[in-house]
């Protein structure tokens, strides 16, 4: 009789001890804010008007901030940046024997702002490994400027200059998976892929930019950090 008892109880605490670890992995992770900080590539396809499409990079890094909406929802926005600088002179004759110099300046910027839902995939929020969904939008702002001089004999015979800016939004979505070893920081891996918003010539874009469908591939790893900040009761 007091073994069956034993083994009762046993099976009681076996049981109730599964049932809490079961509520322990299921449990929502606290309302939180989140900063990563990565390194990326992405591509963008830019339009100009009266320009045909280009193609621009953008990294080599990228700052994300973040916030857990629920245990499986979270609204974040990034940044990163990129300058282009290529400054030349260049010397030479002419056939009557006049010295020449042309000059060329090159310089772009680039920023992109995503701002992105992530979705939790995976069943148990508490896991180390995680699975995500990405989609948003990506807004990317673009500006170059261009200069030329030619020069006989110190006589300026060519003085060019011209630029562009232009601002272009893009559809972005992709997966993404994340480690956590320790309560506040993960790695974490994000694969994306935009389209631009505005029409592009798409045999000009298969046949020069590299593209697939229209869509661009980029790509950010590094590392996360999570404030948690609960919610105030």
């Amino acid at each position: 009789m007091r073994t069956s008892i034993v083994s009762y109880i046993t099976l009681l605490l076996v049981v109730g001890g599964m049932q809490a670890r079961a509520q322990t992995l299921l449990e929502p992770a606290p309302l939180s804010w989140y900063a990563t900080a990565q390194l990326a590539d992405h591509d963008f396809e830019i339009v100009v008007v009266g320009s045909a499409p280009g193609l621009t990079g953008v990294g080599p890094y990228q700052f994300k901030l973040g916030r857990w909406l629920t245990p499986r929802w979270a609204v974040e926005m990034g940044y990163s940046a990129y300058h282009f600088l290529d400054e030349r002179t260049a010397y030479g004759t002419t056939i009557a024997g006049e010295p020449t110099s042309r000059y060329s300046y090159a310089e772009a910027w680039v920023k992109a702002l995503p701002v992105l839902l992530r979705r939790r995939l995976t069943r148990q929020v508490e896991h180390r490994i995680q699975f995500d969904g990405l989609a948003g939008l990506t807004v990317v702002h673009y500006r170059d400027k261009l200069k030329a001089v030619s020069e006989v004999n110190q006589q300026v015979v060519l003085n060019n200059s011209w630029g562009d800016r232009v601002t272009n939004s893009y559809l972005t979505f992709g997966p993404a998976v994340s480690y956590r070893f320790g309560r506040h920081f993960e790695a974490a891996l994000d694969v994306s892929l935009t389209k631009n918003l505005r029409a592009i010539d798409r045999t000009f874009s298969t046949q020069q930019l590299n593209s697939t469908f229209g869509f661009q591939r980029g790509w950010n790893l590094g590392l996360r950090y999570r404030f948690d900040v609960k919610k105030k009761q």
